[in-house]
């Protein structure tokens, strides 16, 4: 069965953090309607910032197709990336990520 991974940086603040998880996960239903008709588990990660977010969620959308995955930028950040969210069933990705 397929889940929902957000990892958002942990340099925000933790209402902010939310914001932007819920941010990225908005971008990928709207890409994969999929994701409204399942019932699934998600997943929450916290990684140190801007760069290693860009650095991981890079590698990992490298396994993925198009429609798996999510990008959130924030305008009130000056458009930073501030959370990435998947859709797979391929956890191995995520490992060595430290949960939020």
């Amino acid at each position: 069965m397929k889940k929902v991974f957000i990892i958002t940086r942990k340099d925000l603040e933790n209402g902010a953090r939310i914001v932007q998880s819920v941010h990225s996960f908005h971008e990928l239903a709207r890409k994969n309607e999929e994701i409204l008709n399942q019932v699934y588990n998600t997943i929450c990660y916290k990684i140190e910032d801007e760069l290693s977010l860009k650095e991981v969620s890079e590698r990992i959308a490298s396994n993925l197709n198009e429609k798996e995955y999510a990008w959130f930028r924030e305008t009130d950040y000056n458009n930073q990336l501030t959370s990435f969210a998947v859709f797979t069933n391929k956890k191995e990705l995520f490992k060595g990520l430290r949960l939020a």
